[in-house]
């Protein structure tokens, strides 16, 4: 049996370890969360996945509100 503060540590070493992540939509879905703690999704806005993983140098987009291109820019 070993001791509660090596199982402490050895937890603590395993949700530091990040995996590969190979796109930034990928990215984006594991790593970044809404206010109240949801992941990333791209149901209501699936555009914003090719926009995340394009390779252009600049993307444009037709904008009107709630869109959500701030959020593909902030990412």
């Amino acid at each position: 049996m070993t001791s509660p503060l090596l199982q402490f540590g050895e937890r603590l070493i395993a949700g530091l370890q990040r995996h590969a992540v190979f796109t930034p939509s990928r990215w984006a879905k594991e790593y970044i969360r809404t206010p109240d703690g949801k992941p990333t999704t791209f149901a209501r806005f699936p555009w914003q996945r090719e926009m995340l993983d394009s390779s252009a140098p600049h993307n444009c987009a037709a904008k009107g509100a709630q869109l959500g291109v701030s959020h593909v820019a902030l990412i």
